[in-house]
C-alpha cells in the first residue's frame, strides 16, 4: 500500500468537528500564561489580563444573579476605546451569553431597534451599569454557565437592504476560527506573545475591536457574501487606514507574523511533519492562495513550506479548493491515490470537497489542535510507528 501523505492546507474554520473549547477557555488561557501582562490599554486606564478577568468574573456573576446566561442576548453600548467595553464584552460571554454591540455615538433609536430585534435581556451602560429589558426581567438567579461552541457568542446588526437593522449571529466555534493546521491563530500568539503587534492587531481587527465593531466582515465570510480574497482585501485596507504601511494583503501578513519562524507553526503540525519524515512518509501542503496572501520573503522563510515533498498553491494553479482539480493535481505530483491520503483542513468545504474523491479527511477544529491532529497522526499510522521507534 501506498504511505499516505499529510496534506497541510491554509486559514479559517468552521462546524464539522466536536470542539471542547470555546473563547472562554481561550481568553482564560491567556489569563493563566500571562496574569500581569497588558491585556487593554484606554490611554487613561491599563489593565492587566488578571484585573481585567475580574472586572469581567464580577460582571458575569451579577448577569447571572439576574437569571441571564446561555442563550440570552446582552446589549452593549459604551465608550469606543475604554476598559469597560472589554470588561462588559468578555463579561457578557463568561456568563455564556450573546453580546450585541451598539456603538455609543449611534442614535437612541438605532439602539433601541437594535436591542429589541435582538431580545436584549439587558443592557450594559458606561461605568457597567446593567438594566434589565422587558424580556429579562422578573427571572431568579441562576449559576454561570459556560457556552457551547454552538452557541451564539454574539450578533452583529449591519443596516439591511431596507435601511432598517439586520442581525448576524456569530458562534463561540466561529469566533474561534483564524488560523489553520500550519500556522498558529491571532490568538493563540497573543497568548505566547502578549505584547507587540500580534497581539495589538488582533484586538484591532478581532471579535473585542476597540471601536465596539466585532467585525460584520467575518460574519459576511460566514454567511457566504464574501469570499477569503474580498475579506482579507478589505481587512487589509482597514488595517492600511489604522495606520499600517500599505492596504496589501501579503504586506498585512507579513506584518502579523514578522520575523517568518518556528513560533508562528502549530506546533503540532511540525511534530505530524517530523515524524512523518522520520517515518518515510511523503507529505504536502494544498494552499489555496499562498502567493496572494504572503510575499516571497515571508515564504522563504517559513520553515514548514520547505519540509514538505510538495506544494500545490491554488493562487499559482488558476484552481481552488474545494475544486476537484486541485486535489487531482496534488495526487498526481504525490504520485499516490485519494484513498492512500490523509488530508487535513479547517474549512468544512474543503473536506466535503476531498471526501467526495474518496479521500480521508480531518476537520482541524482550532480549539482543540491535539484532537485533530492525533486523528490524522492514527490515519497515518504513525501512532505505531512512534511506539515502535
Amino acid at each position: 500500500m501506498t504511505t499516505p501523505p499529510a496534506l497541510l492546507p491554509s486559514l479559517l474554520a468552521s462546524d464539522r468537528a466536536p470542539a471542547p473549547r470555546t473563547l472562554v477557555d481561550i481568553f482564560m488561557g491567556v489569563v493563566e500564561e500571562h496574569p500581569d501582562a497588558p491585556a487593554v490599554d484606554s490611554g487613561q486606564e491599563m489593565l492587566t489580563y488578571a484585573e481585567l478577568a475580574e472586572a469581567a468574573t464580577a460582571l458575569a456573576e451579577s448577569l447571572a444573579e439576574l437569571g441571564i446566561g446561555p442563550g440570552d442576548k446582552v446589549g452593549v453600548r459604551i465608550r469606543s476605546g475604554s476598559t469597560d467595553l472589554y470588561a462588559a464584552i468578555i463579561g457578557t460571554i463568561l456568563a455564556g451569553a450573546a453580546y450585541v454591540p451598539v456603538d455609543a455615538d449611534d442614535p437612541d433609536e438605532r439602539a433601541r431597534v437594535v436591542f429589541e430585534e435582538s431580545a436584549a435581556a439587558a443592557i450594559i451602560g458606561n461605568d457597567l451599569v446593567i438594566t434589565t429589558t422587558a424580556v429579562g426581567q422578573g427571572r431568579s438567579l441562576i449559576e454561570p454557565a459556560p457556552p457551547g461552541t454552538d452557541d451564539d457568542a454574539w450578533v452583529i446588526f449591519t443596516s439591511g437592504s431596507t435601511g432598517k437593522p439586520k442581525g448576524v449571529a456569530v458562534t463561540y466555534r466561529n469566533a474561534a476560527a483564524f488560523g489553520g493546521p500550519g500556522l498558529l491563530t491571532p490568538f493563540e500568539m497573543a497568548v505566547r506573545e502578549p505584547e507587540g503587534v500580534v497581539r495589538d492587531l488582533f484586538l484591532e481587527q478581532g471579535p473585542l475591536a476597540t471601536r465596539q465593531r466585532p467585525d460584520p466582515l467575518w460574519a459576511d465570510l460566514q454567511e457566504g457574501r464574501l469570499s477569503e480574497r474580498e475579506y482579507w482585501a478589505r481587512k487589509a485596507q482597514a488595517w492600511h487606514e489604522a495606520g499600517g504601511s500599505a492596504p496589501d494583503v501579503p504586506v498585512m501578513f507579513a506584518s502579523l507574523y514578522s520575523p517568518p519562524g518556528p513560533r508562528m507553526i502549530r506546533p503540532q503540525a511540525r511534530a505530524l511533519l517530523a515524524d512523518a519524515l522520520a517515518a518515510g512518509r511523503r507529505t504536502a501542503i494544498l494552499a489555496n492562495d499562498m502567493r496572494a496572501f504572503h510575499t516571497q520573503d515571508w515564504i522563504d522563510g517559513t520553515e514548514i513550506i520547505h519540509t514538505v515533498d510538495v506544494m500545490v498553491d491554488g493562487s499559482v494553479e488558476g484552481v481552488l479548493k474545494p475544486d476537484p482539480e486541485l486535489y487531482r493535481r496534488l495526487a498526481q505530483r504525490l504520485g499516490v491515490d485519494f484513498a492512500d491520503m490523509v488530508f487535513v483542513d479547517d474549512q468544512p468545504h474543503n473536506i466535503a470537497g476531498a471526501e467526495a474523491l474518496g479521500i480521508p479527511a480531518v476537520w482541524l477544529d482550532v480549539t482543540d489542535p491535539d484532537a485533530s491532529f492525533d486523528r490524522a497522526r492514527t490515519l497515518m499510522g504513525l501512532d505505531e510507528v512512534v511506539r515502535d521507534g
